[in-house]
């Protein structure tokens, strides 16, 4: 997704810049794409529409891919059990994170 936006810094670029940087920031905690985009001050559907122009997927996937590559990291340490590392990537539950994952 980050190669994407290796071109000249537009208004949409700064966007999503900005738009990743509250991910790392937040991906844990529960987040709405009205609140990113109150954060970012645009509407939802503007952020909805510059991510599916730019990046060809939503808000939604972007924030649920970057919980699965935290995940992915996490599972890499023996002494985290699943529920543990589903609840620190922002899951609401293990099943939820277990089917995410699979998918």
């Amino acid at each position: 997704m980050f190669e994407k936006l290796q071109q000249p810094r537009d208004r949409k670029t700064r966007l999503l810049l900005g738009f990743f940087e509250l991910l790392d920031a937040h991906f844990p905690q529960p987040l709405s794409i009205a609140q990113l985009a109150r954060r970012l001050h645009c509407s939802p559907r503007h952020l909805r529409r510059t991510c599916r122009q730019i990046l060809g997927c939503t808000p939604k996937e972007c924030l649920l891919a970057r919980r699965l590559a935290e995940a992915q990291a996490l599972l890499a340490n023996p002494d985290l059990d699943i529920t543990a590392i589903a609840y620190r990537c922002g899951f609401s539950s293990p099943a939820h994170f277990s089917a995410r994952f699979k998918a």
